[in-house]
C-alpha cells in the first residue's frame, strides 16, 4: 500500500481517499497543498458553505450505492472572491454489499478556466446586447470568414427570410450574396478579403430607392485578423423595426397557427383511419400509406410548433406554464420523436436518469422536453457519417432542499474509436441550440442557472445545464399482477440474435408458455402496444441488453413509462455485463438480470419468481439475479449421470429437500452448466460419455471450475469399490441410488444453508 501511495504522489495529481464517515484516509501532496487539510480531517468541513449541501448530497449518493461515480463543481474557502473553484470526481473504491465504505476523489482546478469563461461570457453578452438592440444591421465575422452573429435588423433590411440564429456558421460571403438580391447588384454588400485588414466604408442603393452605408471594422488578433464587424446604416430616416419584435409578423404567426391546427386534424384523422384498416383487415399497403401521411403531417406539425415557439422566445413573449408533470413519462414520449432520427443516423441511444431523481416535478414539462430534444438532435452526427457512435441523455440531482431540487441535465455524443467528429454544426443545429439556450434560461427563472455549457472534442460533443425545480415527494407502490401458473402465459422475447430468440422460444414452448419474438426495441413496443390495445396484454418481456439504436435498458425505460405497459414485467439477459448494470436495473425497474447463455432450469425459476408463480420468496419487487435464485434454495447440485432413470430419482428427491438440481447426461452438457452457474455439490458418474477414466474424472471437472466454485464438493456415484480420496472425491454414493443414503450424503456434504432469503436491493418505486 505504501508503494501505491508513493506512485500516486509521483503523479503529482490532487487525489484523496475518504472513508465512510467523510474523513481523509490518504491524500497526495498536491491535494494537501490545494485544500489545506491533512489525514484525519473531514473533507466536508473544508468545502465552501454554499457548496457544502451539493457536495454532501453527491457523497451520500456514492456511499448509499445509488451511483458508482459522479462529478460535482465545488469551491474551497469562505471568501467567495478568493475561493478555489474545483471539479471533484467521486468514485466508489471499496464496497460492503450495496454501500460504499471508501470513496476516491480526484480534483481539477477550474479557477483559470472559469475566469476565462466568465470574461468571454461578459464580453459575449455585452456584444450580443449591443448587436441585438441597435437598429443598424450588424454582422460579426470570425477569423475563418463565417458568421458568428447577425441581428434581426440586417435580415429585415436585406429581406433575408431566415431567423438570425439559423445563419450562424454559414459563410459571410454567401450571406452577403444572398443579401445582394435587395440591391440588384452582385457586389453590394461589399465583401473585401479578410487579409486586407483595413477599415472601410461604402454606400450603395437598395431597389426601393433607399441608400445604405456599410462600415467595416477589423479586429486585430495575436496572429492577424481575429474577425470583423460589418455595420449597415440607412441614410436619412430610420424606419427599421425594433429588433425585439422578431422577424415573424402577427399575421404570419396567425397563418402558421391555422396551418398547425389543420395538420393536427390530419394527424388525428389518419390515426383513426389506421386503426380502422387494422380492424377490417384491409391490405397492409393501405395502412402503410396512411402511416406515411400521418408521419409527414406529424413532422410538419412539429416544425410549425417549434417555429412558433422559437418566434415567441426570440420576441420575449414566452410564458412558462408551471404545472406538475412526470419527468420520466414526458421523456418517454419525447423519445418517440428522437428515436427515428437516431435510427436514421446509426446512433446508439442511451438514457440514464438516476434513481433519486424525483418523478413529479413542478414546471413547464413540454418546453423542457423541447430543450432536451433540440440538444439531442443537435448532438447527433450528420446523416451518413461512418459509425454513428453513442448518444447519452443523463439526468442527475446536484442537491435538494425541502422544496426545490437542482437537476443537472447532460447530453453527450461520442464517436466510435478512430472516428473524428465533424466540427461545424449545421444552420438548423445552430438554431436548435439557440432555442435550447433561451428555454434553459427561461426555465431557470430567478435561480440564476440554466446556462448551457457546450464542450467539443475531436471525437465528442457535450451539452450541460442545471435547472432548479420544485418537486413532490410521492412514493407509489410497485404493482405487478401475480400468476399462479405459467401455462398459457404470453411473453415477448427481444433480441437481435435469431439463434438466441429461437433457443429461448423453444424452452418457453416446452413449459407451455406462448412466446412471441422481436428483433429490435421499436418492433417490441409496437407488438406490446398492439396487444394491449386488443385487450390481450403481454405481461412479460425477456430482452437482451444489446439491441440496435436502443439498448435493453432504454427499452425497459420506455415500457415502464408507457401508460398502457407500466405493469409489464421485464427480464434482461446480458451477454456481456458492464460496471453499473445493477444500478441501471434499479433505475429502470427491471425485475430480473441474468447472464446469457442461461440454463433452462435457471430460466424457468427466474420466470416463476418474476411472475409470482409458485412458492418463491423472491416473488416480489426485488431484483432477481442468478445469486438470489441460488441463495433462495437449500443448495445447488450438478448431477452428471448418463442414465435418465437414475438421474430422475435423484432430481426428484433433491427437489423435495428444496435443492436446485441441474442434470447433465454428457460431459459437454456438464461443462456448459459449469459456465453458467455456481454449484455447491457435483455428483459424478465416471461412465458419463466424454469424461476421463474413473480415477481422474473429478480432476477433469475441477479444471473447468473458477474461483466462484472454490467450496464445491465432489461425490462419486458408482457401483465399484474405489479409494475416492485419492481420486479427488469428498464422498461416494452407491448405484443404484438409495433414497435414504442419498439424503444422508447430500446433507453431509451440502447441508441446507437457507435459513431466510437474503434481503435484495428493492427496485425503487416512482419517486
Amino acid at each position: 500500500m505504501a508503494t501505491f501511495h508513493q506512485l500516486l504522489n509521483a503523479l503529482d495529481e490532487p487525489m484523496l481517499e475518504i472513508n465512510a464517515i467523510g474523513r481523509v484516509v490518504f491524500l497526495t501532496t498536491r491535494a494537501e497543498a490545494m485544500l489545506g487539510i491533512t489525514v484525519g480531517e473531514n473533507v466536508t468541513s473544508a468545502v465552501s458553505s454554499w457548496c457544502r449541501p451539493k457536495f454532501e448530497h453527491a457523497l451520500d449518493r456514492i456511499r448509499e450505492g445509488v451511483t458508482l461515480s459522479t462529478t460535482v463543481e465545488i469551491s474551497f474557502g469562505e471568501d467567495k472572491v478568493a475561493a478555489t473553484q474545483l471539479e471533484a470526481k467521486l468514485a466508489s473504491v471499496a464496497r460492503d454489499g450495496a454501500k460504499s465504505m471508501a470513496v476516491a476523489m480526484w480534483l481539477r482546478d477550474l479557477s483559470q478556466e472559469k475566469a476565462h469563461e466568465n470574461a468571454a461570457l461578459v464580453q459575449g453578452s455585452h456584444l450580443l446586447d449591443l448587436v441585438e438592440t441597435t437598429s443598424d444591421g450588424c454582422v460579426i465575422e470570425s477569423a475563418t470568414g463565417t458568421v458568428e452573429m447577425v441581428n434581426v435588423a440586417f435580415c429585415v433590411l436585406f429581406g433575408v427570410n431566415a431567423a438570425p440564429q439559423s445563419l450562424i456558421g454559414m459563410s459571410c460571403l454567401a450571406l452577403f450574396v444572398e443579401a445582394s438580391r435587395a440591391t440588384g447588384t452582385d457586389d453590394a454588400p461589399d465583401y473585401p478579403e479578410l487579409d486586407e485588414g483595413a477599415s472601410a466604408e461604402r454606400g450603395f442603393p437598395l431597389k426601393d430607392g433607399r441608400s445604405v452605408m456599410q462600415y467595416i471594422h477589423p479586429a486585430e488578433g495575436d496572429t492577424g485578423i481575429a474577425g470583423r464587424l460589418h455595420v449597415f446604416r440607412l441614410k436619412g430616416k430610420r424606419d427599421l423595426p425594433d429588433a425585439r419584435t422578431g422577424t415573424i409578423t402577427a399575421a404570419q404567426m396567425l397563418l402558421m397557427e391555422r396551418i398547425a391546427e389543420d395538420l393536427a386534424l390530419t394527424v388525428e384523422g389518419t390515426g383513426r383511419a389506421i386503426r380502422r384498416t387494422e380492424q377490417i383487415d384491409l391490405p397492409s399497403t393501405v395502412a402503410n400509406q396512411f402511416r406515411y401521411i400521418a408521419n409527414a403531417a406529424s413532422s410538419a406539425l412539429t416544425a410549425i410548433s417549434d417555429l412558433l415557439d422559437f418566434s415567441r422566445v426570440e420576441s420575449n413573449l414566452i410564458t412558462l406554464d408551471v404545472i406538475e408533470f412526470g419527468l420520466r413519462s414526458h421523456i418517454a414520449i419525447m423519445l418517440d420523436r428522437v428515436v427515428p432520427v437516431a435510427d436514421a443516423r446509426n446512433v446508439q441511444l442511451r438514457v440514464r436518469i438516476e434513481q433519486d431523481v424525483p418523478e413529479r416535478l413542478m414546471g413547464d414539462g413540454p418546453r423542457l422536453m423541447l430543450c432536451l430534444r433540440s440538444l439531442l438532435e443537435s448532438a447527433m452526427p450528420p446523416v451518413g457519417q461512418v459509425g454513428g457512435g453513442e448518444l447519452t441523455l443523463s439526468i442527475a440531482p446536484e442537491y435538494a432542499s425541502e422544496e426545490v431540487i437542482h437537476l443537472r441535465f447532460g447530453i453527450e455524443h461520442a464517436c466510435p474509436k478512430g472516428v473524428v467528429r465533424q466540427k461545424s454544426l449545421s444552420s438548423a443545429n445552430t438554431m436548435q441550440i439557440a432555442l435550447a439556450r433561451q428555454i434553459a434560461r427561461a426555465l431557470a427563472g430567478d435561480q440564476g442557472e440554466g446556462k448551457i455549457e457546450q464542450r467539443e472534442r475531436k471525437d465528442a460533443i457535450e451539452f450541460h445545464f442545471t435547472a432548479a425545480m420544485p418537486y413532490q415527494r410521492v412514493s407509489e407502490a410497485f404493482v405487478r399482477p401475480n400468476y399462479f401458473t405459467l401455462t398459457g402465459l404470453p411473453l415477448l422475447i427481444v433480441s437481435p440474435d435469431a439463434n438466441e430468440r429461437h433457443m429461448l422460444a423453444q424452452h418457453c414452448q416446452s413449459w407451455r408458455l406462448l412466446p412471441r419474438e422481436a428483433d429490435n426495441a421499436e418492433m417490441a413496443l409496437f407488438l406490446l402496444t398492439n396487444a394491449s390495445r386488443a385487450g390481450a396484454p403481454i405481461p412479460l418481456v425477456i430482452t437482451s441488453n444489446t439491441l440496435p439504436v436502443q439498448d435493453g435498458f432504454l427499452l425497459a425505460f420506455r415500457i415502464r413509462h408507457h401508460p398502457a405497459l407500466s405493469t409489464t414485467a421485464i427480464m434482461m439477459l446480458a451477454k456481456t455485463g458492464r460496471q453499473g448494470d445493477a444500478i441501471a436495473c434499479q433505475e429502470n425497474n427491471i425485475n430480473a438480470y441474468l447472464r446469457h447463455p442461461i440454463a433452462s432450469v435457471q430460466l424457468n425459476e427466474a420466470i416463476s419468481a418474476v411472475m409470482g408463480s409458485g412458492d418463491d420468496p423472491t416473488a416480489s419487487h426485488k431484483l432477481i439475479t442468478r445469486h438470489s435464485l441460488r441463495e433462495a434454495k437449500s443448495g445447488a447440485v450438478l448431477l452428471i449421470d448418463p442414465v435418465r432413470e437414475h438421474s430422475g430419482i435423484v432430481a426428484q428427491s433433491l427437489k423435495r429437500l428444496d435443492y436446485r438440481v441441474v442434470v447433465a447426461e454428457t460431459a459437454d452438457h456438464a461443462f456448459a452448466a459449469l459456465q453458467q452457474d455456481v454449484f455447491d455439490l457435483i455428483i459424478i458418474d465416471p461412465e458419463t460419455p466424454g469424461l476421463s477414466p474413473r480415477s481422474s474424472a473429478a480432476t477433469q471437472i475441477k479444471k473447468r471450475l473458477d474461483n466462484r466454485n472454490a467450496e464445491t464438493k465432489f461425490v462419486l456415484a458408482t457401483s465399484l469399490t474405489e479409494d475416492v480420496k485419492d481420486a479427488g472425491y469428498d464422498g461416494r454414493l452407491e448405484k443404484p441410488y438409495d433414497k435414504e443414503a442419498l439424503k444422508r450424503t447430500i446433507l453431509e456434504h451440502c447441508p441446507a444453508k437457507r435459513v431466510a432469503p437474503p434481503e435484495m436491493t428493492p427496485l425503487p418505486s416512482e419517486q
